[in-house]
């Protein structure tokens, strides 16, 4: 199996096959040029497709290196940061984050609860919500 199609779901396979043999019925039906309209539809369709996948992997990890901030400044304060804006100008010392790493991959900030309750109090609970509404964060 190629690597893009490894990174597709079974859902997205599947949509993917039909266009592909939409695309070869079309080219022996019609010719050439319909067929090259729809090669371009079915590449962009795929980029895209693999662009959401990063994304959601991108979340979850830049929520795993905020967790390590956290760690970080907990060592540091001996108590976690009230805001994750904190990581990046704490009290003394520091940063424990980059000013970037505060933004999701859609230029969202990530959320953040001190207290922890996601993650049964033993670490913060830190995470972001895609577009689509889906909860990505820190906890297993």
């Amino acid at each position: 199996m190629s690597k893009v199609a490894e990174q597709l779901s079974s859902r997205q396979r599947n949509s993917v096959r039909k266009i592909i043999t939409v695309l070869v019925i079309t080219t022996l039906a019609s010719g050439a040029a319909f067929a090259v309209v729809l090669l371009i539809s079915l590449t962009l369709l795929t980029l895209s497709l693999l662009t959401e996948s990063a994304k959601h992997d991108l979340a979850k990890s830049g929520a795993q290196i905020l967790t390590t901030g956290a760690f970080s400044y907990h060592l540091k304060f001996e108590t976690y940061p009230a805001r994750l804006d904190q990581l990046v100008q704490p009290p003394e010392g520091g940063p424990y984050a980059d000013p970037s790493a505060l933004l999701d991959p859609w230029d969202q900030p990530y959320q953040y609860d001190a207290a922890g309750p996601r993650n049964h109090g033993e670490q913060p609970d830190i995470w972001t919500v895609t577009p689509k509404g889906e909860v990505i964060g820190n906890w297993p």
